[in-house]
């Protein structure tokens, strides 16, 4: 009795208020084209100062082959998971370094040895610092990273390859109450979505032909049912369809300006009608209704992270070369459709392979921003991080 009594305490403990954020007080940044300046590979914890920017920033792992600490070496790719997987825990006091997997203490940037997260789908609870919530096999679980204590949350009989959506994209609501799963039932991959409180599981959303990936909203009202990462279904909780957005890659879910459930993510499919915008465009979806708005038409965008849960109403775009004026650039982009941004940093990353990508990830408070580069070689790739502060 007394252990659950504990755990409900840990699942209900109020999120933290959300705040405008440090990107509200930053000055807007201009369009002109600022080429990535030459700037040598900076050693492990080493810091320079962006020079088109101005924002600090810090490389965070270590040279391949080099002890971390904690029992691991760093590897030839040592960086985080994905730009939509919290890198940092709630409270921003630990950031998770996937590859190896190690925990970096989340100001210094120094590895503190904690025990090691589980081996499959998980992610950072989003109030308590200490816990990750996990899969393993039809059970779902709390891990305390501290402690090494693990508690179950639920246990889903009948059901087999049970997930955190497909790939470890589907997240606990910002309040931690809300999960959406998926998993195959009699040959049919459905998802439906898990009160980690109550113990309820909503409605069955069988996975229509061809769809793959199940993912659910910000505050947990939502189910997001995709096809090879494309076509967007948007269902609510109860399983009624709302609607569809097609033409949209690499999305995070987030709260924009206005307090509203969004994705955002970027267009994959050139114009086809005349108020389309093109490909590479940062586009965000009301999900309570499918409605599309165009945040940022300029510049080629790569990939969108919205894990700034406690300071909502930004994104942060990983962008390319292939359209002026964003050139190799991490840059924050405002959800309210005023076409604001704040250009963060040069990423300095050129695509060899997967784990070259930059797949940019924003903090939960908005103050600091993640990035992979292997600054433009085919060769090691690092993790870094952007210190904002305007």
């Amino acid at each position: 009795m007394r252990s659950a009594i504990l755990l409900l305490g840990m699942l209900m403990a109020a999120p933290p208020a959300i705040a405008a954020g440090v990107l509200g007080s930053c000055a807007m940044s201009d369009r002109d084209i600022h080429p990535p300046p030459k700037i040598s590979k900076p050693g492990y914890l080493e810091s320079y100062v962006d020079p088109s920017f101005g924002f600090t920033v810090t490389r965070v792992t270590g040279d391949p082959g080099t002890p971390t600490g904690c029992g691991e070496k760093w590897r030839k790719d040592s960086v985080h998971h994905y730009n939509t997987m919290p890198a940092w825990n709630a409270d921003g006091s630990l950031l998770l370094i996937k590859y190896p997997p190690v925990f970096l203490d989340g100001q210094t940037y120094e590895p503190i040895c904690l025990h090691q997260p589980p081996t499959g789908d998980s992610n950072w609870h989003p109030t308590d610092p200490d816990l990750m919530i996990y899969v393993e096999r039809n059970r779902l679980a709390l891990l305390n990273v501290r402690t090494g204590e693990s508690t179950k949350l639920g246990e889903f009989d009948g059901y087999a390859k049970l997930e955190m959506g497909a790939n470890n994209r589907s997240l606990l609501s910002n309040d931690g109450r809300f999960i959406t799963l998926q998993a195959e039932r009699n040959g049919q991959w459905v998802a439906f979505v898990y009160d980690v409180i109550d113990g309820k599981r909503y409605a069955e959303i069988p996975f229509p032909d061809g769809f793959d990936q199940a993912q659910g909203s910000a505050l947990g009202n939502y189910v997001i049912i995709s096809r090879q990462g494309r076509i967007r279904n948007i269902y609510d909780r109860d399983g009624r369809l709302i609607g569809s957005y097609d033409a949209l890659k690499h999305i995070d879910t987030a709260i924009d300006a206005g307090g509203n459930e969004v994705i955002v993510g970027i267009r994959n499919r050139k114009p086809e009608r005349p108020d389309d915008p093109p490909s590479g465009s940062i586009v965000m979806v009301d999900l309570a209704t499918a409605r599309p708005t165009t945040l940022m038409d300029q510049g080629y965008g790569n990939h969108a992270s919205a894990r700034n849960f406690r300071s909502a109403g930004w994104t942060v775009i990983s962008y390319d070369s292939r359209r002026p004026p964003f050139d190799h650039e991490v840059v924050a982009v405002a959800l309210d459709g005023s076409g604001r941004a704040v250009r963060l940093a040069h990423h300095h990353s050129h695509r060899y392979r997967y784990r070259n990508e930059p797949h940019a990830n924003i903090s939960p408070d908005g103050s600091k921003v993640i990035f992979a580069s292997n600054w433009g070689v085919d060769g090691p790739t690092s993790a870094y991080v952007i210190d904002i502060a305007c």
